[in-house]
């Protein structure tokens, strides 16, 4: 039907690490390398008309140290993974322009596809990290350290459980760990990013598919 170049004049390779739709846009979420090894890099957002693939509108970080690792559409934002940026950060469908940067403490960035529920987002990363965030503002409700690469996070319930190759468990208000599942005892790690159905938690590991109640 449509096909589109985001960088016809780039001089650098990129890559697309999201493709996200509402109603009749399709937002291309961007890793644009400003060096021939990536060694620097900005994060594009394209915004094209669905039907026909016209540009709407772009937005690009205006740092060097940015990168895409996975984004999700939540409410009026396209929340993006900045694994080499060290965090994560949100961008306006109706502004165009970025509303708010969580950088984490340490290590990479957001790693595990952020979740939401009720106006809070959800966001794991790679240096060790689970955090609470006000969907407005960005603001840190709480923080949790892992010490673990964390590869998949969702809300179950009154729980949110992210996926550090077994499964950790926290209250959804205060973050305290409530729980534990180590899918990998036998030595077979779950790996995947997690979804849920409210109940039930679904994740893929080195055995299979598992779906573990909340």
């Amino acid at each position: 039907m449509w096909k589109v170049n985001l960088g016809p004049i780039w001089q650098y390779p990129a890559f697309v690490s999201a493709v996200l739709v509402s109603g009749d846009t399709v937002f291309a979420v961007t890793e644009h390398w400003l060096a021939w090894n990536g060694y620097i890099s900005s994060v594009v957002v394209a915004a094209l008309n669905r039907l026909d693939g016209r540009e709407l509108w772009r937005f690009e970080t205006s740092s060097k140290n940015n990168s895409a690792w996975g984004a999700r559409l939540i409410g009026d934002l396209v929340v993006i993974n900045d694994i080499g940026g060290g965090g994560v950060f949100a961008v306006s469908k109706s502004t165009h322009a970025e509303v708010w940067r969580l950088t984490a403490p340490s290590g990479a960035g957001g790693t595990a596809l952020p979740a939401s529920d009720g106006g809070t987002i959800y966001v794991g990363t790679g240096g060790g990290y689970v955090f609470a965030l006000d969907e407005l503002t960005g603001r840190v409700i709480w923080n949790h350290q892992t010490m673990m690469y964390v590869s998949g996070i969702t809300k179950c319930g009154r729980s949110v459980v992210s996926n550090l190759f077994g499964l950790e468990r926290y209250d959804a208000a205060t973050g305290d760990v409530t729980g534990h599942f180590n899918g990998h005892d036998d030595g077979r790690l779950l790996t995947s990013n997690l979804i849920s159905d409210g109940s039930k938690v679904f994740v893929t590991g080195q055995d299979g598919v598992r779906a573990i109640t909340c």
